[in-house]
């Protein structure tokens, strides 16, 4: 019996990811919206142009900088909020101009910036990497995915243009720079969690 090489690929990293995992000293925490165990996670509010309540997971990036997903935004500038700490929080948000609302099948630039108009207290920042840290070779990572924010570990790589490929013991997930706003991060040289992309 012969086996296609993508089929081969695949079942290979799933056998390294297992190998990998069991002998991983790495430690992934419950990822909960503005709570201790890893860096700041957001949940952020905008309204959109028809008065609805928008809301996507955002990543702190700096005492007052978020990033969340392109798509949150149906023009590019809004008003929003997010509550943290029993306190809400107002920013501004600006869409990256080069992301196509009306398609939304690019998410090369599927980005938005946040400033909050003041700081969050006691809130750590995210440290940020880059794709490139992968080094072309599959590279541990974990994330956490939008919606109930359930911890995503996996093995990952890049590809042409950028775009980073996790494969996890079940599926493969194509990941580009936004989709559901939760951190993909891996761990640098030294033992600290970068973020490098959005899940």
């Amino acid at each position: 019996m012969v086996l296609r090489k993508g089929v081969f690929v695949s079942k290979a990293l799933t056998f390294l990811f297992t190998i990998l995992l069991s002998h991983s000293a790495f430690s992934v925490p419950e990822c909960r919206y503005g709570e201790s165990g890893l860096p700041t996670i957001l949940y952020v509010l905008v309204p959109s142009s028809n008065g609805l309540a928008v809301h996507d997971t955002a990543v702190l990036l700096g005492p007052r900088v978020f990033i969340t997903t392109g798509h949150l935004l149906d023009r590019l500038q809004a008003r929003g909020y997010l509550v943290y700490g029993g306190k809400r929080y107002h920013f501004s948000a600006y869409r990256n101009p080069k992301y196509d609302y009306a398609t939304m099948n690019d998410s090369t630039y599927d980005i938005t910036v946040g400033i909050l108009d003041e700081a969050l207290p006691n809130a750590e920042s995210w440290a940020v990497g880059s794709p490139a840290l992968l080094k072309n070779e599959p590279t541990h990572v974990a994330g956490c995915v939008h919606g109930n924010l359930r911890e995503q570990e996996g093995l990952a790589t890049t590809k042409t243009g950028g775009t980073i490929i996790v494969f996890t013991p079940h599926n493969e997930v194509l990941l580009g720079p936004g989709d559901g706003g939760g951190p993909l991060w891996l761990w640098d040289s030294e033992g600290k969690r970068r973020v490098i992309g959005m899940m």
